[in-house]
């Protein structure tokens, strides 16, 4: 609906490209925010926005990694209530199409290299943490080392894994095993 259109343009969202390219997590993520996630189900607008636009259609996230986004996602704004987006009045008034924007490809997930490396081997991750990892397209020791702190929080609670982990050295470790391997 309209009120959903200004909602997303309120948030950098303008296109059906950056519909594509936007997150089921991101977009019940903004629902929640404005108020707006009673009756909408956002997990086809990726899809449907991909299809509009004439790109190849996203991988959808698995539904038990959507359900533990989602609650990740709600956290915050059960904490913060004042973080709600503020749409300005006049955009919901104004009737006029959206201009043509230049079309952002979505962001393909990255293909695991010929060699990964065996994440078990870092203290503290173990079989699920790694193919959580994996699907986020950290396959080797140098790309854990490259990751942040907040990043390996992300995707712990987008898995519903962040109770009894503790990723902060997981950074350090990994670039140990870089070094080792030289």
């Amino acid at each position: 609906g309209e009120n959903i259109a200004v909602m997303l343009k309120a948030n950098g969202i303008r296109t059906f490209a950056d519909m594509a390219a936007t997150s089921f997590q991101r977009y019940k993520e903004l629902l929640k925010a404005n108020g707006m996630s009673k009756f909408r189900e956002p997990s086809p607008w990726a899809a449907r926005a991909a299809e509009l636009a004439k790109l190849p259609a996203p991988v959808p996230t698995p539904a038990p990694v959507q359900k533990a986004a989602a609650k990740a996602a709600e956290a915050p704004a059960k904490r913060n209530r004042q973080a709600k987006t503020v749409i300005d009045e006049s955009l919901l008034k104004s009737r006029t199409k959206p201009q043509a924007a230049k079309a952002k490809a979505p962001v393909a997930p990255k293909a695991p290299p010929a060699n990964p490396d065996d994440l078990t081997l870092v203290k503290g991750v173990g079989g699920r943490v790694a193919e959580a990892l994996n699907r986020e397209g950290i396959y080797t020791f140098k790309e854990m080392a490259a990751t942040d702190l907040e990043r390996y929080r992300e995707i712990l609670r987008a898995n519903d894994m962040s109770k009894f982990r503790d990723p902060s050295d997981w950074a350090q470790l990994a670039g140990e095993l870089v070094k080792s391997k030289k």
